[in-house]
């Protein structure tokens, strides 16, 4: 599970999480989370044909970045 502090700034609309496998590697576009005050995310490892990534595997580790967006 990830969790993040959600964005004070009232214009924040969603956030995008992003994985990647590598700690070097571009991180692809996991999913859109809808919502401000939401700060929680489970990965649950799925394969997503639609972003490219594949499933999650036992013994890696994974690197996310949650990025808040707003209206504009």
């Amino acid at each position: 599970a990830l969790a993040w502090e959600p964005c004070p700034d009232e214009k924040v609309i969603g956030y995008e999480i992003y994985r990647s496998s590598e700690p070097d590697e571009a991180r692809a576009l996991l999913t859109t989370v809808a919502g401000r005050e939401t700060g929680i995310f489970v990965d649950r490892g799925r394969n997503r044909k639609s972003t490219g990534l594949g499933s999650l595997n036992d013994g890696r580790s994974y690197t996310y970045d949650v990025v808040a967006f707003n209206t504009a």
